[in-house]
C-alpha cells in the first residue's frame, strides 16, 4: 500500500472515530419531550420531567426568561441513580403565583442542558404549562347587596352585579365568570341580562303603591363560573320616595283612599268669630309623599267680596268670620280652598270645596266657635256663683232670726 493511500486511510479511520464519539454523546443526552404539563393542585414532590445521566453525563436547566425567574423557588432538580429528575418543590398555584410574584402566565420556557465527557453542551428547549384548577366558587364582594333607587315613571337599570361579583381563580383567559341570574326568592318585577348582569325594573317604580314598611323589592342573585361552581347573595332595592304627589285633604278615620274630602259647616248670619263645627273634620292636609313636606292654605275662589267676610290662616287652616254674613244675603257660600305643598321643586298643590250653610238667626244668635263656647261656660259660672251666694245668705238669714 502506498504512503498516500495509507494517509487516507488514517484520515477516514479519524473521521469515523469522531463521528462515533459524537453519536455516543448525542445517543446518552437524550432530548426532553417539547412540552410539559402540570396541575396547580399538584402536591409537593410530583414527577414533572426525567432524563438519563450515565457515564459522567450532567444536566442543568435555566428559566428562560429572568422575569419568570420565581418560578425556581417551586421546582426541585436533582440526581436520582443514573437519571435527573425534576419535581415540584410545592403547588405551582396560579392564585399564588399571581398575588405574590405579579405572575399571570400559566406557561414558562426552560432551557435544558446536557454535558458529557467531550464538554460539548447540548440545550433543549422545553415548555412546562401550568394547567388551571376551578379551586374557588364565585362570590359577590357581599351576602347583602343594597341599592337605593328613587321612584320612576319608567322603567330603568339599577344595578350591573357584574361589578359586585369576583372569582378568586386565576384563569389563562381572564374570564372566570360565565353568568349571572336569579335565584329565589324571585321577583316578577325585576329582570335581568344574564351575561352582564344587569339588573332593571320591568314596571314603573311607584313608592306609594309598595306596602307600608316594605319600600323595596327583593331577590336573591347567583353568580356562576366557568367551572360550574355557584355563589349566591340577596339584592335588596330600597323604593325611595319622589316628590310626584300632590298634597292630600285627609283626617282620622277618613276612609281608605282617602284623597278626596269635601267639607261643611254651618253659621248663623249674624255670627262673628272662627269655624269650630266643620265636618268632617278641621281642614287638613299632608304632603301626598312620605317626604313630610309643610302645606300652606289659601281660599282661591268664592262668591263676590267673599273674602271681605271670610278669612283662612295659611299654616293652621283655621276659617274665620270677620263680617256678619246677613250682608251678603245669601244661604249657602261654596269656596274653594287650595293646600300647597312648601318645597323648592315643583310646589304641588290640591283643591277642596268649604260649604258654609247660613242660618237665619238674631243678631243675638251664638256663632259655633270656640268664643262661644266660653261665653257659655262664662254665664254656667256666674249661675251657679249666684246660686251659692243665694243659699248662703238664706242661712245668714236663719241663724240671725233664730
Amino acid at each position: 500500500m502506498s504512503t498516500k493511500s495509507l494517509k487516507w486511510s488514517f484520515l477516514f479511520l479519524g473521521i469515523w472515530t469522531l463521528a462515533v464519539h459524537f453519536s455516543l454523546v448525542n445517543s446518552q443526552c437524550q432530548r426532553p419531550k417539547d412540552i410539559y404539563k402540570v396541575l396547580e393542585t399538584d402536591p409537593k414532590g410530583s414527577l414533572i420531567l426525567s432524563v438519563p445521566a450515565t457515564d459522567g453525563y450532567t444536566w442543568r436547566y435555566v428559566i428562560y426568561n429572568a422575569k419568570y425567574s420565581p418560578i425556581k423557588n417551586y421546582l426541585k432538580f436533582f440526581k436520582h441513580n443514573d437519571r435527573y429528575d425534576m419535581t415540584l418543590s410545592r403547588p405551582l398555584d396560579l392564585e399564588e403565583l399571581r398575588d405574590k410574584y405579579k405572575l399571570k402566565e400559566a406557561s414558562y420556557s426552560i432551557r435544558m442542558y446536557c454535558n458529557g465527557p467531550s464538554k460539548r453542551e447540548l440545550e433543549y428547549g422545553i415548555v412546562l404549562i401550568i394547567i388551571a384548577v376551578n379551586e374557588h366558587p364565585p362570590r359577590f364582594n357581599t351576602s347583602n347587596i343594597n341599592v337605593y333607587v328613587n321612584e320612576t315613571s319608567k322603567s330603568v337599570t339599577v344595578i350591573k352585579l357584574i361589578d359586585w361579583a369576583s372569582d378568586e381563580d386565576q384563569n389563562p383567559l381572564n374570564r372566570e365568570i360565565k353568568l349571572i341570574y336569579f335565584g329565589p326568592p324571585f321577583n316578577p318585577f325585576l329582570g335581568m341580562r344574564r351575561y352582564t348582569g344587569s339588573v332593571y325594573t320591568r314596571s314603573p317604580l311607584d313608592y306609594e303603591s309598595l306596602p307600608e314598611n316594605f319600600k323595596y323589592l327583593k331577590a336573591g342573585v347567583r353568580v356562576r363560573d366557568t367551572g360550574g361552581l355557584v355563589g349566591t347573595a340577596t339584592l335588596t332595592i330600597h323604593v325611595l320616595d319622589a316628590d310626584d304627589l300632590p298634597p292630600k285633604f285627609t283626617y282620622t278615620g277618613c276612609p281608605e283612599p282617602c284623597d278626596s274630602v269635601l267639607y261643611t259647616a254651618e253659621v248663623d248670619a249674624y255670627a262673628i268669630g272662627r269655624l269650630t263645627r266643620i265636618e268632617p273634620a278641621p281642614i287638613y292636609a299632608e304632603d301626598g309623599d312620605d317626604l313630610g313636606s309643610s302645606v300652606t292654605y289659601k281660599m282661591t275662589q268664592g262668591p263676590q267680596n267673599i273674602f271681605d267676610y271670610v278669612s283662612m290662616d295659611p299654616v293652621t287652616a283655621e276659617v274665620a268670620i270677620q263680617k256678619q254674613l246677613i250682608g251678603l244675603q245669601i244661604s249657602q257660600i261654596v269656596i274653594l280652598i287650595e293646600a300647597q305643598e312648601n318645597t323648592l321643586a315643583k310646589r304641588r298643590s290640591k283643591c277642596t270645596s268649604l260649604l258654609i250653610s247660613v242660618l237665619s238667626g238674631s243678631p243675638h244668635a251664638a256663632l259655633h266657635t270656640r268664643e262661644p263656647r266660653q261665653a257659655n261656660a262664662f254665664i254656667v259660672g256666674a249661675v251657679l256663683a249666684s246660686i251659692i251666694f243665694f243659699i248662703i245668705v238664706i242661712l245668714v238669714v236663719i241663724l240671725v232670726f233664730r
